[in-house]
């Protein structure tokens, strides 16, 4: 009754969309990685495919994106943690439970979702928690990606984990008529940037980190690395507060 009770307050509040039933839905120019240097970075599939990327909330928690999930069978999803590698190595761990914000919908805005995993990740080299930002990254702060998606636009995806660092942007200008997104770009989303290298497919859900935090998490753009469309990223600070609460109820 109190669980039931809380998630009502939190559905009012905060914006939340259970999903016990959800329906079925790269790093360009990135080098290689090793999964110590990203010990958050986890792999989502679907039916044993690679499907997505994630972030290590907590022991049992990942953060994703909701445009990830939203459209899957919760039972189909297991997530990998601790590799450096797409299709083994490290420990997997099938999901009992995903959550993507109630606001999600037209030009991806509030683009986050948390899954909870059947057991606990043993954390430890390889295996840890991020931080969350409290702060949106000023524009030209460095800041890092990583997954194993594709390598360009129409090239196959990375077995080995790449990342690549890119520069902020303020939003302002990324709406701008400097690029090409004007309105699409919203309120809880940032822009990165940096010549011939981006996020790409498959990196969804992925972590973009500065300073050890995560800032953002990989969203959508048009093309990949495309010099009018930079990649475009859920804003973890604007976000902060859902996370937490949501984490609670998962």
């Amino acid at each position: 009754m109190i669980l039931s009770l809380l998630l009502l307050f939190l559905s009012a509040q905060y914006g939340i969309e259970c999903a016990k039933f959800i329906k079925q839905n790269r790093i360009v120019g990135g080098a290689a990685a090793n999964i110590e240097d990203f010990p958050w970075q986890v792999a989502i599939y679907t039916s044993n495919k690679y499907y997505c990327g994630g972030s290590i909330y907590s022991a049992t928690v990942i953060i994703t994106a909701a445009h990830c999930i939203e459209t899957m069978y919760l039972d189909t999803l297991t997530v990998r943690a601790g590799s450096s590698y797409v299709d083994y190595g490290g420990v997997t761990r099938r999901v009992a439970n995903g959550i993507y914000h109630r606001g999600f919908g037209e030009h991806n805005k509030y683009d986050i979702a948390l899954l909870r995993l059947e057991s606990r990740l043993p954390l430890g080299k390889g295996i840890q928690t991020i931080r969350l930002t409290k702060y949106t990254p000023a524009a030209g702060t460095r800041v890092t990606v990583s997954g194993w998606g594709l390598t360009h636009n129409k090239g196959s995806a990375a077995k080995r984990l790449l990342s690549v660092t890119m520069s902020i942007i303020d939003r302002s200008v990324c709406a701008s008529s400097r690029y090409g997104y004007g309105s699409n770009i919203q309120d809880t989303m940032m822009c990165a940037v940096e010549p011939n290298k981006d996020a790409c497919r498959g990196d969804s859900g992925g972590p973009l980190v500065a300073n050890n935090e995560l800032v953002g998490v990989v969203s959508w753009g048009f093309d990949c690395a495309h010099p009018r469309y930079p990649g475009v990223f859920a804003d973890v600070a604007k976000l902060r507060d859902w996370i937490k609460m949501t984490s609670k109820v998962v």
